[in-house]
């Protein structure tokens, strides 16, 4: 029985990105200097196309589609049905309709009427209640 075994000797490299005042140290242990207000957030990047509302109502139609069968599924590349997931997203449509209401554009009122007509008449289509 050893009384006195060797120990190996442990190194520890200190990889914190940050010193004990809590600035910012990079790999060659330069300080990183912010501007004096810290309060003000970055600017947000502009986005190249304004987001509006039918460009929202379009994807919840533009998914119906897709459940309908009408279109293939980017993902997959596939066609298939999915009616109640068709039914969820005209029940969606509907309640945006129902909140929206009066707050509307013309053509944002008339895109989502006629949005909500034919993806109801294409559900009664294909859920063979019409023909």
């Amino acid at each position: 029985m050893e009384e006195n075994p060797k120990k190996e000797e442990i190194k520890v490299q200190d990889r914190r990105h940050f010193d004990r005042d809590g600035n910012v140290v990079f790999q060659n242990e330069e300080k990183a200097t912010f501007p004096q207000n810290e309060a003000a957030e970055p600017p947000l990047p502009e986005s190249p196309e304004k987001l509006d509302l039918i460009a929202i109502l379009f994807t919840y139609v533009h998914t119906a589609l897709i459940y309908l069968g009408d279109l293939p599924d980017p993902a997959t590349n596939s066609v298939s049905q999915n009616l109640p997931g068709v039914q969820q997203m005209i029940d969606i449509l509907d309640l945006m309709q129902e909140k929206t209401k009066g707050n509307l554009t013309s053509s944002e009122g008339k895109y989502l009427e006629s949005a909500l007509f034919d993806l109801r008449m294409r559900f009664l289509q294909k859920a063979n209640i019409i023909k």
